[in-house]
């Protein structure tokens, strides 16, 4: 079954959600931060210590 073309409304649009998707994108990468930035916000990681310790969970 041959599968119909996009349209170049549709193609802008799946590259458009795709990009959400990367971790480039600011929430796509906070998601791949495990919430280190929360750690930070909520003082949970203030010196490299910590943060080693972070990373090595």
């Amino acid at each position: 079954m041959r599968r119909p073309d996009m349209s170049i409304d549709n193609r802008s649009a799946l590259y458009r959600l795709l990009s959400w998707n990367s971790p480039a994108f600011p929430v796509g990468s906070y998601s791949y931060s495990h919430g280190l930035e929360t750690a930070v916000s909520a003082g949970l990681v203030t010196d490299a210590h910590q943060l080693e310790a972070w990373l090595g969970h």
